[in-house]
């Protein structure tokens, strides 16, 4: 008998053993939330206005047309490459609401000093406009919520329409340059 009761006590560890044992890990980890911008390629595709391109400043060439000296039409894309990995929006901004004689002052009547533009923009599967409409120098903005993560290209369309000014339709331009400057930003809503 004390020799099966050692056998009894040999297998019953044994039997326990068999017993699978579980023990539960968790492992976490998080992703900050980010987005990146990439530096302006500017387009000019069949746009006969540009004149150069130096990094991110578009020279236009001849902004008035020959014969009435009023906006000359003109077209061009700039595109970003783009990544963001969260809900947010991006949002065009103009320093000055539309191309301003620079170091202009004062009004010159019969003459228009501001050329108005819109920077039409597609990001995400979600488009906008920006209108500057050189009634002011001011800022304005043009944002838009993309309520997803989006990767791929911001493309923004700059268009001046023939005869465009602030003094209104087909007024010259005062001799001089015009400038403006946009900004894109792409960030948390």
């Amino acid at each position: 008998t004390a020799l099966l009761a050692a056998v009894a006590l040999l297998a019953a560890p044994l039997a326990f053993a068999q017993v699978p044992q579980k023990a539960t890990i968790t492992a976490t980890g998080s992703a900050p939330q980010i987005c990146t911008l990439g530096a302006p390629q500017v387009n000019i595709g069949a746009a006969q206005k540009v004149q150069s391109v130096s990094g991110s400043t578009v020279m236009l060439s001849d902004l008035s047309d020959d014969n009435n000296f009023s906006t000359k039409a003109t077209d061009f894309n700039v595109t970003f490459a783009a990544m963001c990995n969260f809900n947010h929006k991006v949002t065009v901004s103009s320093d000055y609401n539309g191309l301003w004689l620079v170091g202009g002052v004062g009004s010159h009547p019969g003459f228009a000093d501001g050329v108005p533009y819109d920077a039409s923009f597609s990001w995400g599967g979600q488009s906008a406009v920006l209108t500057a409409t050189a009634a002011s120098e001011s800022e304005v903005d043009a944002p838009l919520a993309i309520n997803q993560p989006a990767a791929g290209n911001i493309v923004i369309h700059f268009q001046v329409d023939q005869g465009a000014t602030n003094a209104g339709n087909g007024v010259p331009l005062v001799a001089g340059t015009y400038q403006d400057i946009l900004f894109v930003t792409l960030g948390a809503q």
